[in-house]
């Protein structure tokens, strides 16, 4: 996931809220720039966790093409690890998109919401500079660093680590108890070309390299190592966020991320239709214009 230090497009007096969402939600230009809008969403026993949503050309229901324009995208990560946040209609042109080469450079027709994922509040939120090395026996996810899916740098692993030959080490490790099942499922990896995410266990004990993807490791295995070396020459990167969970052996739960959050999909509110706002707005005007020709304010 692109990120980095993102403009801001100006600065906005008058928020015209929406919803707060709680399903997929589709969001037509502003009638008024500075009547913007925007969607809510929360999570109310946790975290935010993931977020899908894009703002394109066309229309919901039939896109042209779709990506993110800077505040969008600024806003958007800054959703992750928050109870609740705000995500403005984009005003600005697309600057970032993975499929769509030709979205860039215009402005936004809409703005969906698809869905989000919430981590619950009794899960562990461990970074990998953490001083805890020993996983305690509950689930969770561990962060390359705390501001992901931000970019992170050297600084943020001067704390919790230490040298070895030239790298900060951040490592972790879960000890496996008898008849339990552990999984481990990692999302994109976005770590720079200097730096190295390695697992540990008595069957590889020189490690291997950790992949998009889930593993398990049953009690046999008895331990597992999650070693992040940071070089003291790195570029950064996005990071990544390994979720796990203890299980039964013969459970068959898939994705571990999956397994310990909570998608959102039900709508209490619908998004105001442009209709709605059209009446509004000339309602506001006539009744001021109504003060005005009578003296008031």
């Amino acid at each position: 996931m692109f990120a980095g230090n993102i403009p801001w497009s100006g600065v906005i007096l008058l928020f015209l809220p929406v919803c707060l969402s709680q399903a997929p939600s589709c969001l037509d230009p502003p009638l008024r720039q500075r009547h913007q809008r925007y969607i809510e969403l929360a999570c109310t026993d946790g975290k935010i966790f993931s977020i899908d949503v894009a703002a394109g050309r066309g229309t919901c229901g039939r896109i042209t093409c779709s990506g993110f324009s800077p505040t969008l995208l600024h806003e958007s990560l800054n959703c992750y690890w928050q109870s609740t946040c705000r995500i403005r209609f984009p005003t600005e042109i697309i600057v970032k998109t993975e499929d769509f080469i030709n979205c860039l450079g215009k402005r936004p027709d809409f703005m969906r919401l698809e869905s989000w994922r919430c981590l619950n509040i009794s899960n562990q939120i461990i970074d990998m500079s953490s001083p805890i090395r020993l996983i305690p026996f509950q689930p969770g996810v561990i962060r390359s660093h705390g501001n992901y899916p931000w970019d992170y740098d050297y600084s943020d692993f001067s704390d919790g680590s230490f040298m070895l030959n030239g790298f900060r080490n951040n490592s972790h490790t879960f000890y496996l108890r008898p008849n339990t099942k552990l999984v481990l499922s990692t999302g994109k990896i976005g770590i720079n070309s200097y730096d190295y995410l390695t697992y540990f266990t008595k069957d590889f004990p020189e490690g291997r390299s950790l992949s998009e993807g889930t593993l398990e490791f049953h009690a046999e295995t008895e331990r597992v190592t999650i070693q992040f070396l940071v070089s003291i020459r790195t570029n950064g990167g996005a990071g990544f966020v390994i979720c796990f969970a203890y299980v039964r052996p013969a459970d068959p739960i898939g994705n571990a991320c999956d397994f310990i959050t909570t998608l959102h999909g039900t709508s209490r509110d619908q998004p105001v239709s442009p209709l709605r706002m059209m009446r509004n707005a000339e309602f506001r005007r006539t009744r001021k214009q109504r003060k005005t020709n009578k003296g008031g304010y």
